[in-house]
């Protein structure tokens, strides 16, 4: 074998030669080195001009980076893969660096992809002089994203079940924690509720395990549907699934979610394999505050309350303490009767007078919504309205008292009480409703009622801090010709402030301030401000309340010209009220 040829001055000219800016050892052969690059996979190399222009770009980083090296030649380093949130820190370092300056750090980073996705990639940076004196940064990339991806897997193991994908033991015990806090800062409760599969080991037993799997994942989705974006649903082991609810008011509104959650039950559940399942679920729950403010005792009041539903049969739930478990199937029956009473047209109107103080006459009325249930009699609006707020039905029932009020004022009109007005109160829940103007001018319609003729009454502290939102949907109503009434006026914050920014026809004066009249000084002021005040502001004035005729003499001198109470009559049906309105 023949020995190799050394090669000439001339031949070794034509290799390219580059030299460390910080010392004077010389590296030959540059192509070389390039195509050990170019055959290194893991290892993405790049070199950068003293203009951060690309001139090496070796296979290693186009599949990094999904650039090819024709995209990438001649390009800046920031249009490439740097995140714009570090381009001028990455710009600035690079021209220190140039001038002298620290070299840039080894560092793991991330960097931006050509699809703008983000790669974690462990990056060191080297600067080499060429015999020109032309430098260049070669950066030696590391992808490190497979080991995040691991990494992150290994997290959500730790912390999610592998099965269901839903939160696991120990995560759900953070979430309740992390609730508790929010809990304590916001004063609001926190239930939490602990929901065992009944007799789950006969599925499996049955069926076998491959099944029962498939079981709980469907039962996982089901629950899922049922809560809101905020709730925690976890599993808890085996055949348990834990919920936490956040932001309660009460103790009944975890009941209903317990309620709602078993009747996710109802329907069979049909799997993969054909096989179609009914299965029970029992749910133990305890409160926070009322229970107790640690996590584990929570838990553990919550699994004595399972085991308390699975001895009273199973299928239902129990609170950990029986006073509250009796407080909300109480609070769900009437929530039930109550859904049954707008289905059966349970609800009627009652009627009390409104009078001229002047002339004594009747020249309208508020319409007052009763419940005549068939359980338990004639019940007033303290004793159904809160629920009714609290689940929504306040809106269906609102419009239906609407309708009714329109309906009868027509009837009273056409037998030719053409002045009569009638007041109806809208809710909170109404008016957070943007489609109440719409229907509130279909019912208009429909009825044949003058517009004029109706007025709607809302409470100060239903507007309290909606006002911009508020405003804009009383304007709406405004603009189909009916009058606004500010009810329960002066128990408020801001009164004044309402005044002048809502389109406000009636202000009706609080019953609070016209009970001890003329008896109380403070009461009297108050009531004669009011008075004024809204003169000045030419809206009309109604006293609430009126019980006695020294009360009348006392508003009639003040120059309020209209008033309700029991002293013109109670709250009547429609027929008892038409008599009244006979010459």
């Amino acid at each position: 074998m023949k020995a190799a040829r050394p090669k000439t001055s001339g031949e070794r000219s034509k290799s390219l030669t580059v030299r460390y800016i910080d010392g004077d050892k010389v590296l030959e052969a540059e192509q070389a080195l390039r195509r050990i690059f170019d055959n290194t996979p893991a290892i993405a190399v790049q070199a950068y001009d003293a203009d951060r222009r690309v001139v090496y770009w070796n296979r290693a980083s186009e599949d990094l980076y999904g650039y090819a090296a024709a995209e990438a030649i001649g390009r800046c380093l920031e249009e490439l893969i740097i995140p714009p949130e570090l381009t001028e820190i990455v710009v600035a370092a690079h021209e220190a660096w140039l001038g002298g300056g620290p070299p840039i750090p080894a560092a793991e980073l991330m960097l931006m992809h050509k699809s703008r996705s983000r790669v974690s990639v462990f990056s060191s940076h080297v600067m080499v002089a060429r015999p020109s004196g032309e430098r260049e940064m070669y950066c030696i990339d590391i992808d490190l994203s497979s080991l995040r991806r691991s990494e992150a897997e290994l997290a959500r193991l730790a912390h999610f079940d592998s099965l269901t994908n839903l939160p696991n033991r120990a995560m759900a015990q953070i979430r309740i924690e992390h609730a508790l806090d929010r809990a304590r800062r916001h004063d609001f409760g926190v239930a939490v509720l602990l929901l065992g599969i009944d007799r789950f080991k006969n599925v499996n037993e049955s069926f076998g395990h491959p099944v029962g799997d498939e079981l709980l994942v469907v039962l996982s989705t089901r629950f899922a549907r049922r809560l809101r974006a905020g709730d925690t649903l976890a599993r808890f082991g085996g055949d348990e699934f834990l919920v936490v609810l956040e932001c309660l008011d009460e103790p009944a509104e975890a009941a209903r979610v317990a309620d709602a959650l078993l009747r996710q039950l109802d329907e069979p559940f049909v799997l993969s394999g054909g096989q179609q399942l009914f299965v029970g679920m029992s749910i133990g729950i305890s409160y926070f505050p009322d229970d107790s403010n640690d996590v584990t005792m929570l838990l553990q009041h919550a699994d004595t309350a399972l085991h308390q539903a699975k001895a009273a049969g199973r299928g239902t739930y129990r609170f950990f303490t029986a006073e509250l478990t009796r407080a909300a199937q109480v609070r769900m029956e009437l929530e039930t009767r109550l859904r049954w009473a707008i289905e059966r047209q349970e609800f009627e109107l009652y009627y009390q007078p409104k009078v001229d103080l002047a002339s004594q006459r009747v020249v309208g009325c508020e319409a007052l919504i009763r419940w005549n249930d068939e359980t338990c009699g004639l019940v007033g609006p303290d004793g159904f309205i809160p629920i009714a707020e609290e689940t929504g039905l306040i809106v269906a029932i609102g419009e239906w008292a609407l309708h009714a009020a329109c309906e009868q004022l027509v009837d009273w009109q056409e037998a030719g009480h053409l002045e009569l007005s009638v007041a109806v109160n809208l809710s909170a829940r109404q008016m957070w409703q943007s489609s109440l103007p719409a229907r509130v001018e279909d019912i208009i319609k429909r009825t044949g009622v003058r517009a004029a003729s109706l007025e709607l009454e809302l409470t100060e502290s239903m507007i309290m801090g909606q006002e911009e939102t508020l405003a804009a949907r009383m304007h709406e109503l405004k603009a189909l010709g009916v009058s606004l009434a500010l009810d329960d006026f002066g128990t408020g914050y801001s009164s004044l402030s309402y005044l002048k920014r809502f389109p406000i026809d009636v202000l009706k004066i609080d019953r609070s301030f016209v009970r001890d009249i003329p008896g109380d000084n403070d009461s009297n002021e108050i009531a004669a401000a009011i008075i004024a005040m809204a003169h000045s502001l030419r809206l009309k004035v109604v006293a609430e309340g009126i019980e006695t005729p020294e009360q009348v003499g006392f508003f009639r001198a003040h120059g309020c010209r209209l008033a309700q109470g029991y002293l013109f009559g109670h709250p009547m049906k429609a027929d008892a009220f038409s008599r009244l309105l006979r010459p």
